[in-house]
């Protein structure tokens, strides 16, 4: 309990002013070995900022094994299933699905080198402008 209360106090702290970099690395290794009752209590309390450093550590370490499961199923997928999750943009896989679309692209397989680069074409101005890079790689080199 004492772990946690010092962690709380710092997060307190740091709510208002930016992290100091050795405090904040104090505090995630202090994660580490609290006891998932007060992960969640960290989890929801008010002073931990959705955007901190600290709340990213939180989750990978409370929900370590179905971010795995996730990254898992992405990668055992076809690459048609995977530009379907990447063009539905409502989702909360486009990016995993992005980053393994564009993995897959630059391992050369096959015949989805030409589906993967009309998905990204049809897809965001950002998207549209890395396949475009690619592209231009591959003609240059």
């Amino acid at each position: 309990m004492e772990k946690f209360k010092y962690i709380l106090k710092q997060v307190r702290k740091y709510h208002y002013e930016p992290w100091d970099s050795d405090e904040l690395e104090k505090c995630i290794d202090i994660l580490r070995d609290l006891p998932r009752n007060e992960l969640l209590l960290l989890n929801r309390n008010k002073w931990v900022s959705d955007d901190s450093m600290l709340k990213a550590e939180l989750i990978k370490i409370l929900y370590a094994d179905e971010i795995t499961k996730r990254e898992e199923r992405i990668v055992d997928m076809d690459t048609d299933e995977l530009i379907n999750l990447f063009l539905n943009k409502t989702d909360g896989y486009v990016n995993l699905a992005c980053e393994e679309l564009k993995r897959r692209y630059q391992e050369n397989l096959g015949n989805n080198r030409a589906k993967i680069c009309l998905a990204f074409a049809q897809s965001s101005q950002k998207d549209f402008k890395w396949i475009e890079r690619q592209m231009k790689k591959e003609l240059y080199c």
